[in-house]
Protein backbone atom coordinates (compact mmCIF):
# COMPACT_ATOMS: atom_id res chain seq x y z
CA UNK A 1 0.00 0.00 0.00
CA UNK A 2 1.39 3.41 -0.97
CA UNK A 3 0.94 6.17 1.57
CA UNK A 4 2.66 9.14 3.20
CA UNK A 5 4.28 9.00 6.63
CA UNK A 6 1.77 11.60 7.79
CA UNK A 7 -1.04 9.12 7.06
CA UNK A 8 0.33 6.49 9.45
CA UNK A 9 2.36 8.27 12.18
CA UNK A 10 2.58 11.50 14.08
CA UNK A 11 5.84 12.95 15.36
CA UNK A 12 5.31 14.11 18.92
CA UNK A 13 7.46 16.84 20.51
CA UNK A 14 9.60 16.07 23.52
CA UNK A 15 9.39 18.04 26.77
CA UNK A 16 11.86 19.13 29.44
CA UNK A 17 12.73 16.35 31.90
CA UNK A 18 13.93 17.83 35.20
CA UNK A 19 15.80 14.77 36.47
CA UNK A 20 17.30 13.59 33.15
CA UNK A 21 20.82 13.45 34.66
CA UNK A 22 19.72 10.58 36.91
CA UNK A 23 21.88 7.54 36.19
CA UNK A 24 19.69 4.84 37.71
CA UNK A 25 16.17 5.99 36.85
CA UNK A 26 13.41 3.66 35.75
CA UNK A 27 13.05 5.08 32.22
CA UNK A 28 15.55 6.20 29.57
CA UNK A 29 15.57 9.83 28.40
CA UNK A 30 16.46 10.60 24.78
CA UNK A 31 17.65 13.72 22.98
CA UNK A 32 18.57 14.36 19.37
CA UNK A 33 21.71 12.16 19.56
CA UNK A 34 20.36 9.25 21.60
CA UNK A 35 19.98 8.41 25.27
CA UNK A 36 21.15 11.23 27.55
CA UNK A 37 20.11 9.88 30.93
CA UNK A 38 17.27 8.29 32.84
CA UNK A 39 14.32 9.48 34.86
CA UNK A 40 12.02 8.28 37.62
CA UNK A 41 9.17 10.48 36.35
CA UNK A 42 6.36 8.93 34.33
CA UNK A 43 7.52 8.38 30.73
CA UNK A 44 6.33 10.70 27.99
CA UNK A 45 5.92 7.72 25.63
CA UNK A 46 4.28 4.81 27.48
CA UNK A 47 5.41 2.12 24.99
CA UNK A 48 8.36 1.11 22.80
CA UNK A 49 8.87 3.48 19.88
CA UNK A 50 11.18 5.41 17.56
CA UNK A 51 13.01 8.61 18.46
CA UNK A 52 14.00 11.08 15.72
CA UNK A 53 16.46 13.89 16.32
CA UNK A 54 14.84 17.28 15.80
CA UNK A 55 17.57 19.89 16.37
CA UNK A 56 21.30 20.04 15.89
CA UNK A 57 23.98 19.30 13.30
CA UNK A 58 23.56 15.54 13.81
CA UNK A 59 20.02 14.27 14.27
CA UNK A 60 19.88 10.55 14.89
CA UNK A 61 17.31 7.79 14.61
CA UNK A 62 16.97 5.67 17.75
CA UNK A 63 14.70 3.01 19.20
CA UNK A 64 13.65 2.28 22.76
CA UNK A 65 12.15 -1.11 23.50
CA UNK A 66 10.62 0.21 26.71
CA UNK A 67 8.62 3.31 27.79
CA UNK A 68 10.79 6.45 27.69
CA UNK A 69 10.88 10.23 27.71
CA UNK A 70 12.18 12.63 25.06
CA UNK A 71 13.47 16.15 25.64
CA UNK A 72 12.56 19.02 23.33
CA UNK A 73 15.41 18.36 20.85
CA UNK A 74 13.73 15.21 19.53
CA UNK A 75 10.45 13.72 18.35
CA UNK A 76 8.97 10.36 19.21
CA UNK A 77 6.78 8.37 16.84
CA UNK A 78 3.14 7.74 17.64
CA UNK A 79 1.31 5.30 15.37
CA UNK A 80 -2.01 6.21 13.78
CA UNK A 81 -2.60 2.58 12.74
CA UNK A 82 -2.96 -0.65 14.69
CA UNK A 83 -1.21 -2.65 11.97
CA UNK A 84 2.12 -0.84 12.13
CA UNK A 85 5.27 -2.42 13.59
CA UNK A 86 7.23 0.44 15.18
CA UNK A 87 10.47 -1.55 15.01
CA UNK A 88 9.94 -1.76 11.23
CA UNK A 89 9.36 2.01 11.24
CA UNK A 90 12.72 2.41 13.02
CA UNK A 91 14.57 0.38 10.39
CA UNK A 92 12.77 2.21 7.58
CA UNK A 93 13.83 5.58 9.03
CA UNK A 94 17.44 4.38 9.14
CA UNK A 95 17.29 4.33 5.32
CA UNK A 96 16.68 8.10 5.24
CA UNK A 97 19.25 10.83 5.80
CA UNK A 98 17.22 12.98 8.16
CA UNK A 99 20.16 15.38 8.51
CA UNK A 100 19.52 16.47 4.93
CA UNK A 101 15.90 17.26 5.80
CA UNK A 102 16.59 20.72 7.11
CA UNK A 103 13.98 23.37 7.84
CA UNK A 104 16.41 26.12 6.79
CA UNK A 105 16.57 27.80 10.21
CA UNK A 106 19.80 29.05 11.77
CA UNK A 107 19.94 25.91 13.92
CA UNK A 108 19.69 22.77 11.77
CA UNK A 109 16.24 21.32 12.41
CA UNK A 110 14.08 18.49 11.12
CA UNK A 111 10.71 19.66 9.85
CA UNK A 112 8.08 17.05 10.72
CA UNK A 113 5.87 18.19 7.84
CA UNK A 114 8.65 17.32 5.40
CA UNK A 115 8.75 13.83 6.92
CA UNK A 116 4.96 13.60 6.79
CA UNK A 117 5.07 14.27 3.02
CA UNK A 118 7.46 11.39 2.20
CA UNK A 119 5.79 8.63 0.20
CA UNK A 120 6.46 5.00 1.10
CA UNK A 121 5.26 1.52 0.27
CA UNK A 122 3.82 0.05 3.45
CA UNK A 123 4.08 -3.75 3.45
CA UNK A 124 1.64 -6.02 5.24
CA UNK A 125 2.03 -6.39 9.01
CA UNK A 126 3.43 -9.93 8.54
CA UNK A 127 6.20 -8.60 6.29
CA UNK A 128 6.88 -5.70 8.68
CA UNK A 129 7.32 -8.21 11.53
CA UNK A 130 9.59 -10.47 9.43
CA UNK A 131 11.83 -7.56 8.39
CA UNK A 132 12.01 -6.14 11.92
CA UNK A 133 12.71 -9.57 13.46
CA UNK A 134 15.46 -10.37 10.95
CA UNK A 135 17.20 -7.01 11.29
CA UNK A 136 16.88 -7.13 15.09
CA UNK A 137 18.53 -10.57 15.13
CA UNK A 138 21.36 -9.26 12.95
CA UNK A 139 21.80 -6.25 15.24
CA UNK A 140 21.98 -8.61 18.23
CA UNK A 141 24.69 -10.67 16.51
CA UNK A 142 26.67 -7.56 15.67
CA UNK A 143 26.46 -6.44 19.31
CA UNK A 144 27.56 -9.89 20.45
CA UNK A 145 30.51 -9.92 18.05
CA UNK A 146 31.53 -6.44 19.20
CA UNK A 147 31.41 -7.61 22.82
CA UNK A 148 33.60 -10.61 21.92
CA UNK A 149 36.08 -8.34 20.14
CA UNK A 150 36.26 -5.97 23.13
CA UNK A 151 36.70 -8.91 25.50
CA UNK A 152 39.51 -10.41 23.41
CA UNK A 153 41.23 -7.04 23.06
CA UNK A 154 41.05 -6.44 26.82
CA UNK A 155 42.26 -9.96 27.51
CA UNK A 156 45.23 -9.66 25.16
CA UNK A 157 46.14 -6.25 26.62
CA UNK A 158 46.27 -7.66 30.14
CA UNK A 159 47.83 -11.04 29.26
CA UNK A 160 51.25 -11.04 30.92
CA UNK A 161 52.36 -14.45 29.73
CA UNK A 162 55.86 -14.60 28.20
CA UNK A 163 54.35 -15.58 24.85
CA UNK A 164 52.15 -12.47 24.76
CA UNK A 165 54.94 -10.14 25.92
CA UNK A 166 57.12 -11.39 23.07
CA UNK A 167 54.19 -11.10 20.70
CA UNK A 168 54.54 -14.78 19.88
CA UNK A 169 52.31 -16.54 17.46
CA UNK A 170 51.37 -19.03 20.18
CA UNK A 171 49.25 -16.49 22.07
CA UNK A 172 47.77 -15.12 18.88
CA UNK A 173 46.87 -18.66 17.84
CA UNK A 174 45.21 -19.26 21.22
CA UNK A 175 43.23 -16.02 20.89
CA UNK A 176 42.31 -16.91 17.33
CA UNK A 177 41.07 -20.36 18.40
CA UNK A 178 39.00 -18.82 21.20
CA UNK A 179 37.45 -16.36 18.77
CA UNK A 180 36.80 -19.10 16.19
CA UNK A 181 35.09 -21.29 18.78
CA UNK A 182 32.85 -18.44 19.95
CA UNK A 183 32.12 -17.36 16.38
CA UNK A 184 31.14 -20.95 15.45
CA UNK A 185 28.83 -21.08 18.45
CA UNK A 186 27.14 -17.85 17.36
CA UNK A 187 26.82 -19.00 13.75
CA UNK A 188 25.32 -22.32 14.77
CA UNK A 189 22.16 -20.38 15.75
CA UNK A 190 21.21 -19.96 12.09
CA UNK A 191 17.48 -20.23 12.71
CA UNK A 192 17.50 -16.99 14.72
CA UNK A 193 17.75 -14.84 11.60
CA UNK A 194 15.57 -16.82 9.23
CA UNK A 195 13.04 -14.56 7.55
Amino acid sequence: MSCKWGDIISLEYGKPVVDKETTNGAYPVFGTNGQIGTTNLLPLCPHASVILGRKGAYRGVHYSDMPFSVIDTAFYVKSKKEDLDLKWVYYKFLTYDINRMDSGSAIPSTDRYEIYSIMLDLPSLDIQHAVADTLSALDARIASNNAINHHLAARSATDSSPDMRRGSKASLTTASRAFSARFSLICSNKGAVAA
